[in-house]
């Protein structure tokens, strides 16, 4: 990973390394509250950790798990998005070992956030662990959040879409 910075669009400096920077795989990049945020996926005792690095100076940088190291082993992000309010990170999250959970990662402040999964109705099919797939990206839209992505049925893929009054 390397963060290169420019005021004029034409002219770009690479910063200097950060050794936060070493094996993290950037997805995304955006800047919320005063703040640049690059979510991506960053190694972790053997597995994948969704995380996100944060700076306010693109000088000093922190590096923070989405949902603690214990839970957010074999997580992936696969999208970054804003409303006023909140910073959504999407993507998929492996709690039981074999299927990929759809999730969605929100904040208000880039220290709590909160893990939501895309799961289907109590007592319906798979309701324990849901149904595997992956979320790609959330809006704000009418005071009601939208998300979008792709569950796996067993007849194969199905473009899903999600909604939420709660962030």
């Amino acid at each position: 990973l390397g963060v290169w910075v420019s005021t004029d669009n034409r002219t770009w400096t690479r910063q200097e390394d950060d050794p936060l920077f070493t094996g993290f795989g950037p997805e995304e990049i955006a800047s919320f509250d005063g703040t640049v945020v690059i979510a991506g996926n960053a190694p972790n005792r053997g597995g994948n950790v969704a995380a996100v690095l944060t700076s306010q100076d693109l000088l000093s940088w922190t590096l923070t798990p989405l949902a603690g190291e214990a839970v957010a082993i074999d997580a992936w992000i696969f999208g970054l998005s804003s409303s006023d309010s909140r910073l959504f990170i999407t993507g998929q999250h492996n709690l039981n070992g074999v299927d990929w959970l759809p999730v969605v990662w929100s904040t208000a402040d880039l220290s709590f956030w909160i893990e939501s999964f895309m799961l289907p109705a109590a007592g319906g099919p798979n309701d324990q662990f849901g149904l595997p797939g992956t979320v790609y990206g959330v809006v704000e839209h009418g005071g009601r959040w939208v998300a979008v992505g792709e569950r796996v049925l067993p007849e194969g893929w199905d473009a899903t879409a999600w909604t939420s009054d709660n962030p």
